[in-house]
Order: structure tokens, then C-alpha cells, then sequence
């Protein structure tokens, strides 16, 4: 099962998997037909040590009626064989996450501050977010393949924003909230676009470092026959 999915997930050969992601990934694989439900204590039961004190039971896994029945399970005794095989290595890779817009309540002051202060929420809430990078541990492939450069095009200059809703209609909104969700789908839209600028710059960078590895395997190589 966990062969397939390194096998087919484009994921595990662009910026690798985590253990939490390769278990959420083999959830979702449905068990053989031949498999056995791993056998939960039922709690009434009480086993005593050698030494006589009683034993307490270890926690039952979350998901006994899948292979895979706890993601311990995956990091303690299948992700170790595969390792030991040269089928997967551990790397260290970057997952990229973004800070929730933190909300800004305007505070509507009767009189002159009122101005003042819609002013200043609307320049908060207007204030770009930048996706933040953070080292991870993923399982890549043992090989590295060989990737070319022109295979990983970079991000093209329009993105699709019907996620965030561009490009549709707000003509049932009155002014004041038609402008306030128009700014929205704005910094929604930017924001989209340098998640996906920050993720290709990675894949690039990982590719080039593949590449490299791979000319320095064949210089190798080439040196030991010489």
C-alpha cells in the first residue's frame, strides 16, 4: 500500500512526504479483502506483570480496521523497511503556510474620528500577506531522477482566481460592500499568486539540485573508469 502511493503520488517525486502526509494519504486506500481488523482490548479485561502489579493497557490504535492502523505504526515499522530496502530516504524539505488575517475591528466614533478610523482598518486589512517557509522532514525517492530544466516552467502570469472568487457578481451588494469585498478578492488573489510563485521556486531549486547530483554521479562515474 505504501508502495503504491510512492509509486504514484507526484508529490513524493517534486518536494517529498511527510510521515503525517503519507499516512493521511494511506487512509485513504481501502483495505484488502482478505485483511483482519486488528484486535482492540475490550477494556474489561485486566493482565497482571510477572511481578504480579497489573498491567495497564496500551491505547488502542485509531484506525484498527485499516492496515495501516496508526501513523506510529507507519513511522515505527513500515517507513524503517522501506528505508533499510534503499526504497526511501529521509530529506529535509520546506512546506510553505500562511498567517491567518489577523481581524480588525473598526471602531466607529461618531463625529470628525469617524473618517479617521475606517481609514486605518481599511489600510490593515489591506496590508499583503507573505507565505512563510518552514523546514520539514519528508521521504523522497532514494534516486534522485534526472530533471531537466525546461520541464518545470515557471508560473504563468495570470492564475485562475475562481477559488477566490474572481470574476464573480457582487451587483446584490450595496457600495460599502461591494468595494470592501472587491478589496478582498484582491489581496486573495495576489496572495494566490505568491504561494504558487514561492512553491515553484522550490520545485526549481529542487530540481536543479537533482540535476547537479546527477552530473556529479556521471563525473564520478566517468573518473572511476578513467
Amino acid at each position: 500500500m505504501i508502495r503504491k502511493i510512492i509509486a504514484t503520488a507526484d508529490q513524493f517525486r517534486t518536494s517529498g512526504l511527510t510521515t503525517a502526509e503519507m499516512f493521511k494519504l494511506a487512509l485513504k486506500q481501502p483495505p484488502p479483502e482478505n485483511f483482519q481488523k486488528f484486535p482492540v482490548p475490550s477494556g474489561t479485561e485486566i493482565l497482571y506483570t510477572n511481578s504480579g502489579k497489573r498491567k495497564t493497557l496500551p491505547p488502542s490504535p485509531p484506525h484498527p480496521e485499516h492496515p495501516v492502523r496508526s501513523i506510529r505504526f507507519l513511522k515505527t515499522h513500515v517507513l524503517p523497511v522501506l528505508e533499510g530496502q534503499k526504497e526511501i530516504r529521509l530529506a529535509q524539505g520546506k512546506r510553505f503556510t500562511v498567517v491567518p488575517e489577523a481581524k480588525v475591528e473598526a471602531k466607529t466614533k461618531k463625529g470628525k474620528g469617524k473618517g479617521k478610523g475606517n481609514a486605518a482598518s481599511a489600510s490593515a486589512s489591506s496590508a499583503p500577506q507573505q507565505p512563510i517557509s518552514h523546514n520539514v522532514m519528508v521521504w523522497m525517492p532514494t534516486q534522485k531522477p534526472r530533471i531537466e530544466k525546461q520541464i518545470l516552467p515557471s508560473p504563468p502570469a495570470t492564475l485562475s482566481g475562481a477559488a477566490v472568487g474572481v470574476g464573480e457578481d457582487w451587483g446584490h451588494l450595496n457600495r460599502r460592500r461591494k468595494g470592501a469585498r472587491d478589496e478582498k478578492v484582491k489581496r486573495d488573489f495576489a496572495l494566490m499568486v505568491r504561494v504558487k510563485s514561492a512553491e515553484n521556486q522550490e520545485r526549481k531549486r529542487l530540481a536543479w539540485e537533482a540535476l547537479q547530483a546527477r552530473n556529479k554521479e556521471k563525473q564520478v562515474e566517468q573518473d572511476v573508469q578513467i
